[in-house]
């Protein structure tokens, strides 16, 4: 505008602002009529301020600068101000000019309404007018766009996107153009972003570090490759990552579960300079839970706990080592998120410290202050460290969600002084019900249903079910609602000790909690039955038909496993013919097929197990070596020969034979040895071939374990055709070799060796049982009966009890 006073313009002006001495004026905002007195207005604003100072308003020189700079001290959503001070101006018939509208929009773009909208309306009414030189620029439609990310207005920001170009003939500056890519990675539009972004560079504007990180954000979901290209793309351009940037390719690592790829750009960063974020711990802590969950998959697969379990202690420890990193050499605090994700590793790892680590959380050692949130910038003005923080904000597209405390800091430091423990926590919280959301003195970072859960999760890992139900009790009374994987977890809980009826309490207070009962809950409840032996499992499969739930393949094997150990072949079968059916949706897969082998075993039905290989064959089921093993079993249980059959079918046209192959057929020709032929006489056959499979094993480049090696000491003690200085031999051959494989001898290895000497009584019995107690070994009630079947055997057990070979509860036990 040319003029600042309203005396100075034209009177087309004045005819169409408010009379000044009207009692009526148009409200932009609202668009409501509102009626004041202009007259007793600084009063009533005094008073309603309740200061009794006058008004700056009436205060102010009637000019429009002198309003625009109530405005510019204005703080962003006080509406009612911006209110006040148009509605002054038209009063005065003092002009509103294009810093008045700009300084309007900033301070009502964030209030989530249509305001800012309104106060653009007015703008372009006014700027329509032939005498106005009021219009749009830049800085409008960058505040209007900020507007409409704050409410969500997508198609409105690329509305006037397409306005300020095609009416006014503004070129969009780069903050635009990120603000809108930004909107498109919000709902994933990959598409439009892309045409921005290839208008940006047609439009010779060039891009910064976050229209990159924005643009990483939209393809979040596409492959790691699209991701990878973008982030090797900025250096080529002069254009350095910064802090979002490494999080946004860290996450990509994380959805392809890549961990060594995201701590290697772990190292890059803090490499460069920079200083890593609650968000960057975040992604490699949760990292952690997926590395963790393939480690007791694998577990699962391979069945070497010794191996695994000194893997989930390095993962529980990674953790730990991130999260005192962060604390101690960063200085970030963590929030619920962070603390939620250590413990999580923890309670998977079945590791203790998940309890200290919850005690740590609710004393607030690690204690976010407000003084760290800072104020939330739009996407396209973010720089620096804000933009760094803004990824922990709620209302950032990629952040985590985070809980804020409610005390001060002063609150905090006066609440340090009381150190609280997982009892009292629960019992103080437990004494006084009240809805999560509200303040409390004893925490700083606010237990959630995630916490409390995990808390759960972790006490039925370690079998500790009086904590669990201590936990599951008290969130209850603290108002935080469980949910179906509670409820789940709970179930689980119930499994180790057998508490059927209170599993099928869990189920019914989760559909009193208005939780929909499906395959999931009820799956977990048929486990508990299953664990238990409960025979009325099969009725409550039943009832859950009734309710029109359908079964899936972890039913089914939940109810073979019930089978399994309720003895019950047939049934297992039955089933197995109903997911065989052309009608069923539900087919079977590893776990049944492992099952249904297994419960041959039992039975030592070589039939069955023999036509379950057919049928997988049949089905195109790929048959792996880890079946195969299973199978064998079956045949080694009841001595059937068709297990050396189906050994030379694995080596002849199967799968690879791996260790567990031959220490499975090495104890069936060790179980046979014992066994008589038909004709009374020992199976001379399997002397020869169980030396020839363990050397053959040797020869494939397998090593031994001690199982193998068990194995073989205990056939020298069993075999009966040689003469005891030849078994003797052998023994100590097997013996001597296993130590140089640098493998440490168990109570099952020693208790062999006793029974080849034992018949004999000779010397070295005393010598094994010197081993045992260096060792630190004892003896068991096996190493007894093994000595005390034969005459010389127990009078060695004597001399040893005289030489105080045995420890002195196991000598008090002979005599």
């Amino acid at each position: 505008m040319a003029a600042t006073h309203g005396s100075a313009r034209g009177s087309p002006r004045r005819e169409r602002l408010p009379n000044i001495n009207s009692t009526r004026s148009m409200d932009i905002f609202k668009g409501k009529r509102v009626r004041k007195t202009a007259s007793k207005r600084g009063n009533a604003d005094a008073k309603s301020r309740g200061t009794g100072e006058p008004d700056p308003l009436d205060m102010c020189a009637p000019y429009t600068e002198s309003y625009n700079y109530i405005l510019q001290q204005t703080n962003r959503r006080d509406k009612a101000t911006a209110i006040r001070v148009v509605l002054r101006m038209k009063e005065r018939g003092i002009p509103l000019d294009l810093n008045t509208y700009n300084l309007l929009l900033d301070v009502v773009a964030d209030t989530g309404d249509d305001s800012p909208f309104r106060v653009y309306e007015d703008m372009k009414e006014e700027a329509a007018r032939e005498d106005s030189d009021v219009a749009p620029d830049l800085n409008t439609y960058s505040i209007l766009i900020r507007a409409c990310e704050r409410s969500g207005a997508y198609d409105k920001a690329f509305q006037l996107f397409h306005e300020m170009k095609t009416e006014f003939g503004i070129q969009p500056d780069v903050a635009v153009y990120n603000t809108l890519i930004g909107f498109c990675a919000a709902v994933r539009d990959e598409r439009t972003a892309s045409e921005v972004f290839e208008e940006m560079k047609e439009k010779g504007i060039w891009p910064n570090v976050h229209t990159y990180n924005t643009l990483m954000n939209v393809f979040s979901e596409a492959p790691y490759e699209v991701i990878q290209q973008m982030f090797d793309d900025m250096p080529a351009k002069g254009i350095d990552p910064n802090l979002r940037t490494f999080n946004t390719i860290m996450k990509a690592c994380q959805r392809c579960n890549d961990s060594d790829r995201a701590f290697k750009f772990f190292v890059r960063l803090k490499g460069q300079g920079i200083k890593p974020n609650v968000v960057t711990y975040n992604i490699l802590i949760e990292m952690c839970i997926a590395k963790l969950t393939a480690v007791v998959a694998a577990r699962q697969k391979k069945d070497n706990k010794k191996e695994s379990n000194n893997e989930t202690t390095a993962i529980a420890n990674k953790a730990l080592d991130l999260f005192t990193e962060m604390v101690g050499e960063t200085g970030e605090r963590p929030n619920t998120a962070t603390y939620n994700a250590v413990m999580t590793v923890l309670a998977r790892a079945g590791d203790s410290r998940v309890f200290e680590m919850f005690e740590r959380m609710v004393n607030g050692e690690d204690y976010v202050g407000e003084e760290h949130i800072p104020e939330e910038l739009p996407a396209g003005e973010q720089s620096g460290p804000e933009e760094e923080i803004l990824e922990q904000l709620p209302n950032a597209p990629e952040s985590p969600h985070m809980s804020l405390p409610p005390e001060s800091p002063q609150s905090v430091t006066k609440n340090r002084s009381k150190r609280v423990t997982v009892s009292d926590v629960l019992a103080a919280e437990g004494s006084r019900p009240q809805s999560p959301h509200l303040p409390r003195e004893e925490t700083v970072i606010h237990p959630d249903l995630t916490t409390y859960t995990t808390l759960i999760m972790a006490s039925e890992k370690m079998g500790i079910c009086e904590k669990a139900w201590e936990v599951f009790n008290q969130m209850n009374a603290m108002g935080i609602k469980p949910d179906k994987q509670t409820y789940m977890h709970m179930m689980d809980v119930c499994v180790l000790n057998h508490e059927t009826e209170r599993a099928h309490e869990l189920l019914a207070e989760a559909k009193a909690h208005q939780i929909l009962p499906d395959a999931d809950l009820y799956n977990r409840l048929l486990n508990v039955l299953a664990e238990s032996s409960d025979p009325t499992i099969f009725q409550t499969f039943e009832d859950m038909l009734g309710l029109t739930i359908k079964p899936n393949q972890d039913t089914y094997n939940i109810l073979m496993k019930a089978c399994e150990k309720m003895r019950n072949p047939d049934k297992a079968f039955s089933l197995y013919a109903d997911m065989s059916s052309k009608q069923s949706p539900v087919k079977p897969n590893m776990i049944t097929y492992n099952t249904l082998i297994d419960i041959c075993k039992h039975a030592r039905d070589t039939e069955r197990a023999r036509n379950l290989l057919y049928d997988m064959t049949r089905r195109s089921v790929p048959v792996k070596i880890a079946t195969y093993n299973r199978i064998m079993k079956v045949f080694v249980e009841a001595l059937d020969p068709g297990c050396v059959d189906l050994f030379n079918t694995v080596r002849n046209d199967g799968p690879q034979a791996d260790l567990e192959t031959y220490t499975i057929l090495l104890t069936y020709y060790c179980k046979l040895v014992s066994q008589p032929a038909q004709d009374g006489e020992p199976h001379q056959e399997s002397d020869e071939a169980i030396f020839k499979v363990f050397e053959e094993l040797k020869h494939m480049g397998l090593e031994p374990d001690l199982v193998v090696y068990n194995i073989m000491l205990e056939y020298c003690a069993k075999v009966r055709d040689n003469f005891f200085e030849e078994r003797k031999r052998m023994a100590l051959k097997y013996f001597e070799e296993l130590k140089n494989r640098g493998l440490v001898a168990n109570i099952d290895t020693y208790n062999a060796l006793m029974a080849v000497f034992a018949e004999e009584g000779d010397a070295l019995i005393y010598k094994v049982f010197e081993e045992m107690n260096e060792s630190m070994i004892k003896a068991n009630h096996l190493t007894f009966s093994i000595l005390i079947k034969h005459k010389k055997g127990m009078e060695c057990l004597r001399q040893a009890a005289e030489q105080k070979l045995l420890l002195p509860e196991l000598a008090q036990m002979l005599n």
